[in-house]
């Protein structure tokens, strides 16, 4: 099994960064940037295919319509304080 066999492996069904996972990987198996960036984008494609989408680190996904209306109710508490001088 050689090293890229192995990182993908290891990191197939974690919820990774892109940046820290760069970093990481080019410190601990020192290899070029290309082969790092085709690695990740072959991670991300498993997860894909075998999950629907990427890992995520359990940040809510919201439709557009539930965006609208936290930003309506933060426009209101805002200038509901405003007022009342908090």
């Amino acid at each position: 099994m050689d090293k890229i066999e192995l990182i993908f492996n290891m990191y197939k069904d974690k919820s990774i960064i892109s940046k820290k996972f760069k970093n990481k990987i080019k410190e601990k198996f020192n290899l070029p940037e290309r082969i790092i960036s085709d690695l990740f984008v072959k991670i991300q494609n498993y997860q894909i295919d075998t999950y629907g989408n990427r890992l995520t680190l359990g940040r809510d996904v919201y439709s557009k319509e539930q965006l609208n209306r936290m930003s309506q109710y933060a426009r209101t508490r805002k200038h509901y304080n405003k007022n009342r001088g908090i």
